[in-house]
């Protein structure tokens, strides 16, 4: 009750690196004349945190203030809240400027005091909802020095503020700028200004996804696809299955009836993809050299740069789910495939829209790799060249039957509606290679009627 009582206290006491830091910083800057007297720290944050410990010492030295070692309870007494990590630190009042004649006051303007705010973030959600109001002081400036616009379709940085944040080389994701071709805005917001909507407790599409890759890894790290009975990929769905739902969901999600139907949905999902991908390496030239291969990474492609009229240059990377690659002729033939949870599909046009890029651009980075670490990984010799590019959606369409059907007939009628899109190289050689049995004519039915 004595913490609660003294809560909204006038204090010099100060919890939590991020605010230690903060007044360091606002005495270096002028911005405030408050200065540190000592800080306390425990045994366990020490040796959590020994290079904050090490930057505290040299700090001390140089401003003047006491770091001091003390046990858990006594810290606890000097403090308010409960997330200060173990490290606290006290200090001189500050010193307010009184109002007065000379005071920059507009007569009827708007003005807001912001008092107890500790967490950095609840300042800046406090700052940007007042310029959504039309205000934010100094915050508020520095926005419409940016040139963001709050009711007009485009929104524009000018060249002097896009060089305080941004080198000559700006490294970006596929996604992200996927998101900015299609609204710049909305790119801002997000990437500039933090904004997050709200997010509510559900399994959605991107915790989807990321389980039934995990599935995939672990499907492809405990077997040889090529050789695989559909006794052994059913014992391989359900022990990786089994490893995913433990990682993602813990009993208090799978405790709740609408997320335990999501999860056996998506294991179903999964398990159909393990015997599509089982059936078509049985018969495929093709085998995986790659999985979660990372552009720009220490032993992936390079990232793929392209330089602006300004002399800027767009860094794109990322990972790629899959490569797999054939050696024929002395060269490396290679497909690149994402999953996708949704219903994703590659269209030319939109290529022409310089929307639906990021495939095409991880076929790209691989291609014109030069990377001596990336060769060494794959282990093949010869030129690279591009042979397919393809999405798998994991979004299965309903079918209506007129008559019961059984286990193998309902898995082989399913497997027909995984969706795959894409392009692939115009050699039947390479094609026929890739897909021997035809199970992925639907893909490349030009090539194959």
């Amino acid at each position: 009750m004595q913490k609660e009582k003294n809560k909204f206290a006038e204090g010099t006491v100060f919890e939590g690196m991020v605010s230690i830091r903060a007044l360091l910083e606002a005495k270096k800057s002028g911005i405030s004349d408050r200065k540190i007297e000592k800080i306390l720290y425990t045994v366990r944050h020490a040796e959590k945190h020994p290079k904050e410990i090490a930057f505290l010492r040299h700090e001390a030295v140089r401003s003047g203030f006491s770091l001091e070692c003390t046990d858990e309870n006594s810290l606890e007494s000097l403090t308010l809240g409960s997330s200060h990590g173990g490290i606290i630190a006290t200090a001189t009042a500050r010193t307010i400027p009184p109002l007065c004649a000379n005071s920059p006051i507009v007569k009827n303007g708007f003005y807001v005091m912001l008092e107890g705010i500790e967490d950095p973030y609840n300042f800046g959600f406090a700052l940007r909802s007042l310029y959504a109001m039309g205000d934010g002081g100094e915050y508020g400036k520095l926005a419409e020095r940016m040139q963001v616009p709050t009711q007009n379709n485009e929104a524009t940085l000018s060249p002097e503020t896009t060089s305080r944040f941004m080198k000559d080389t700006f490294s970006v994701s596929f996604s992200a700028m996927e998101k900015y071709i299609a609204c710049p805005m909305k790119y801002w917001c997000d990437y500039g200004l933090g904004l997050k909507a709200e997010q509510k407790a559900v399994i959605d599409s991107r915790t989807a996804g990321t389980y039934v890759h995990y599935l995939m890894e672990v499907f492809f790290d405990l077997c040889d696809v090529g050789a695989l009975s559909a006794k052994q990929v059913e014992e391989l769905a359900g022990l990786a299955a089994e490893m995913g739902t433990r990682k993602y969901f813990p009993p208090t999600v799978m405790g709740q009836a609408r997320a335990a139907h999501t999860v056996e949905r998506l294991k179903e999902t999964a398990r159909l993809l393990f015997h599509d991908v089982a059936d078509e390496f049985a018969q495929s030239g093709f085998r995986p050299i790659c999985r979660e291969l990372h552009i720009g990474g220490k032993d992936g492609p390079e990232k793929v740069i392209f330089t602006l009229k300004d002399g800027t240059r767009l860094a794109f990377g990322g990972y790629v789910d899959r490569v797999d690659a054939m050696e024929k002729d002395g060269k490396v033939y290679f497909r690149v495939v994402d999953y996708k949870t949704g219903n994703k599909t590659f269209s030319p046009s939109d290529v022409e829209k310089g929307q639906n890029l990021q495939i095409l651009l991880y076929l790209v980075a691989i291609w014109k790799s030069r990377s001596p670490a990336f060769r060494r990984r794959i282990a093949l010799e010869g030129d690279l060249v591009p042979a397919c590019m393809e999405y798998v959606s994991l979004r299965t369409s309903e079918e209506a039957v007129d008559r019961p059907l059984g286990e193998e007939e309902a898995l082989s009628l399913a497997k027909e509606r995984l969706g795959r899109t894409g392009l692939a190289l115009c050699d039947a050689d390479v094609l026929r290679a890739m897909d021997k049995a035809a199970v992925l004519s639907r893909l490349f039915e030009d090539v194959f009627s």
